[in-house]
């Protein structure tokens, strides 16, 4: 133990701190303290538990005490306090008949608990001054979530750029163990504790040797033990792994570390578990009847307070905030908005109902870092804080701007967001010596009072994205605007022009530069007047033949002729969305559709007994074909008004078979509300199906491998029971592999979350006809 600890230069306490964490318990001390336990836990081997405690306090508390001090002064415990019961509770991973996957517990006696609080409480005080800012769990300054920013943030820093105390003392010093440097930080930055849980930065795959022999040295003098099989190794970028063994098998894509998922596809791991889970606890809570304010407080209390330890590190993006809105919205007002979620979000002294809004609450996140900054947090994510956005935020704290700091031209993920969020509330709230609970009611009274102009990203000047579009005389001046208006975006700068002289106008960007953006327009407005001036030889009569030209050959001729190779990539438009865009324009352009629909019936045409009959007691009834200008819900139910008038009065309908058209299941509620419609399981099959072939799946599934296997179990989703659908995909979906996500996403928010397509419209359990082909 002296070998070990004799070369250590560790932090030691003054006699005032030895002084100070000396004293004797009093009794309001222990009461306090007693009032902090959880209710209902279970008790020590004297059976006695907090409630009893509480219950006789007059009664027993000062003896209590007396038995406290006593144990302190004497140095010893008593027996029912050197007594636990143990018991094992299975970690919830892994196999069950793996004795690993199981940890024991100690049920404990409340004197006992007290008494070590107690002492927790006073070394809580002082272990700042012996531990170093990167162990955590140790102190009402230690965050958990401190060393999960800082990790998150050098992971990031990495890819931009292509224990106990002795132990991590000893991993610190070891100049064999590379870790990594990182701007405004002034040694190498290794590990990263939390309680037992120990996390290692390091750029070499050698420096796994020797961390596995200062965890053997410190494992001789402490008698603890690391376990193995539980390490992992986080891959970043595209390390060459090739000559390293038995090392290889310990690499992964993502690791899970306190809680939360690091890797490439970090953001989409998190909250796909998250948004499952919310799901599960809503369900859970769905049957029971609450009042509104009941709802509230479930929904704070035990939903959405499990969503914001993941959020702090990776906020969720925007398609799982309105997913999860849409599930936490639909719960609040059992399905039927009846007001506003601006309004319900707002404090009840401002008329709501204090509904959480996640948005808000995940930017107030993101802003309570700021906070932290100010008030002096000194953990290794502030370092990378000032590194990124110290400019920025130098209005509020000059000295982050000074020469003294590194600042990066380029910003990560996160702090590009935090920057945005920023500048759009920098005027309207204020950050400093504000808990996270103020920073929210900031944002919230901000987003309610004013009409909301959103900053989306930094502001740049550029020259590239102008585009003569839209031209106002005014003053004699020529006025230029942006061409960034999309429903999403409208960017409101312009620029000036008097004769030959350019200036910029009152109003910035919002948007980042998009150089050669200008070739682009050009295409896209090739496209469009070549478009145009076809549908005008068309109202002409002239030259009708050329309408033919399909609208891809325009836009390939377009991209051929204005195209440049070597232009930024914004110069290429998307050759889809130009097709849709001049297929469009000629929708628009055509003549109009006729007005009503007069039509017959002509029972002649089929001579040959070759066509798909309806066969009913081996008769054959002829199927009615139909020739249709468009798919819209009043071009169905046209159609089959027009065949509704013409059936018998007593036919007898069971129900109808459809393939999955929207539009077509609209017209048959309106026009049969008293039928049932069921779904094609062929069709729901082949829709999946399409979706795998876009995402390149097909050649895997062709293969029938593991992937032709998993497709085949989804794909039989509609045989089961409608009430065990959902359950059976969520199993499925926890276990996809990472390329078939996109198709499972596309299966959840199409098929299982359709407010069109439920469930038990696509579910062919028990029936005879599972598809309109079966005639």
């Amino acid at each position: 133990m002296t070998n070990y600890l004799e070369d250590l230069n560790l932090h030691k306490l003054t006699e005032d701190d030895k002084t100070n964490f000396d004293t004797f318990i009093t009794q309001d001390e222990c009461l306090k303290l007693l009032k902090e336990f959880k209710n209902d836990k279970s008790p020590g081997v004297d059976g006695i538990g907090k409630s009893l405690y509480l219950k006789f306090w007059n009664i027993i508390g000062e003896d209590l005490v007396e038995v406290l001090n006593n144990v302190y002064l004497n140095g010893e415990l008593t027996e029912t306090m050197k007594t636990g019961l143990i018991s094992l509770i299975y970690k919830n991973k892994g196999n069950r008949k793996d004795m690993k996957q199981w940890r024991p517990i100690s049920l404990l006696c409340v004197d006992y608990k007290i008494l070590t609080k107690f002492l927790s409480k006073n070394l809580s005080k002082v272990l700042n001054k012996l531990l170093d800012k990167n162990q955590t769990g140790a102190g009402p300054e230690k965050l958990i979530s401190d060393n999960l920013l800082s990790i998150e943030s050098i992971l990031e820093y990495m890819d931009l750029n292509g224990i106990s105390e002795a132990l991590a003392c000893k991993v610190r010093r070891n100049n064999d163990i590379q870790g990594i440097q990182i701007p405004n930080h002034n040694t190498n930055v290794k590990p990263f504790q939390h309680a037992d849980d120990c996390s290692i930065i390091s750029t070499n795959l050698t420096d796994y040797e020797k961390l596995l022999e200062e965890f053997k040295q410190f494992g001789l003098v402490s008698g603890s033990k690391i376990n193995e099989n539980k390490t992992e190794i986080l891959k970043i970028g595209n390390p060459n792994t090739k000559n390293y063994g038995s090392i290889n098998k310990l690499i992964k894509d993502e690791i899970k570390v306190l809680g939360i998922w690091f890797g490439e596809n970090a953001v989409e791991i998190n909250w796909k578990k998250k948004y499952y889970g919310l799901i599960q606890q809503i369900d859970k809570w769905t049957k029971r009847k609450f009042r509104y304010k009941h709802k509230v407080l479930v929904l704070n209390t035990y939903i959405i307070s499990k969503l914001f330890y993941t959020a702090r590190i990776y906020p969720p993006s925007e398609f799982y905030i309105k997913k999860m809105n849409k599930v936490i919205y639909d719960f609040f007002w059992d399905n039927i908005e009846l007001l506003n979620r601006t309004t319900i979000t707002k404090q009840y002294k401002d008329g709501g109902q204090q509904v959480p809004d996640i948005n808000l609450k995940c930017e107030a996140l993101l802003l309570y870092r700021i906070t932290q900054v100010l008030t002096g947090n000194s953990s290794v994510w502030t370092t990378l804080f000032i590194y990124f956005i110290g400019i920025t935020t130098r209005t509020i704290l000059p000295k982050l701007a000074e020469n003294m700091y590194r600042h990066s031209v380029v910003t990560i993920r996160q702090y590009e967001k935090l920057k945005c969020i920023y500048l759009k509330y920098q005027s309207n709230i204020i950050l400093n010596k504000k808990s996270f609970k103020d920073v929210y009611l900031q944002l919230l009274e901000f987003n309610n009072v004013i009409n909301k102009i959103e900053i989306l990203y930094q502001n740049v000047n550029f020259q590239h994205i102008w585009i003569n579009l839209q031209r106002k005389q005014k003053n004699d001046h020529t006025l230029w605007r942006s061409t960034k208006r999309s429903k999403t975006l409208k960017c409101p700068a312009t620029v000036i022009q008097d004769d030959d002289i350019f200036r910029p106008g009152q109003k910035n960007h919002v948007h980042p530069g998009e150089p050669g953006f200008h070739i682009a327009v050009q295409i896209k407005a090739e496209v469009t007047v070549f478009i145009l001036s076809l549908c005008l030889q068309v109202k002409q009569h002239l030259k009708a033949a050329v309408y033919g030209v399909p609208t891809s050959a325009i836009v390939k001729t377009a991209m051929r002729t204005h195209a440049d190779p070597t232009a930024p990539e914004a110069s290429r438009p998307n050759p889809n969305y130009l097709v849709r865009t001049g297929n469009r324009i000629r929708q628009s352009e055509r003549p109009s559709d006729p007005t009503h629909l007069d039509a017959e019936l002509e029972y002649d045409f089929l001579t040959q007994n070759k066509r798909n009959f309806i066969r009913k007691d081996l008769t054959q009834i002829p199927l009615v074909f139909c020739v249709m200008s468009g798919k819209s819900k009043e071009d169905y139910y046209q159609v089959l008004r027009f065949i509704d008038r013409r059936l018998p009065e007593d036919i007898s309908l069971d129900g109808f078979v459809a393939d999955f058209e929207a539009g077509l299941w609209q017209a048959l509620r309106q026009r049969f509300p008293r039928y049932a419609i069921q779904g094609c399981a062929f069709h729901w099959s082949q829709a999946v199906f399409r979706k795998v072939q876009e995402h390149g799946l097909q050649t895997a599934y062709n293969q029938k491998d593991s992937v032709y296997t998993f497709l085949r179990q989804l794909m039989a989703l509609p045989f089961l029971p409608p009430e065990h659908i959902t359950d059976t995909f969520l199993q499925l979906d926890a276990r996809a592999p990472q390329a078939i996500v996109p198709v499972m996403n596309y299966v959840y928010s199409t098929w299982t979350d359709s407010p069109i397509f439920e469930i038990h419209h696509w579910s062919v359990f028990m029936s005879a006809i599972r598809t309109n082909n079966d005639v």
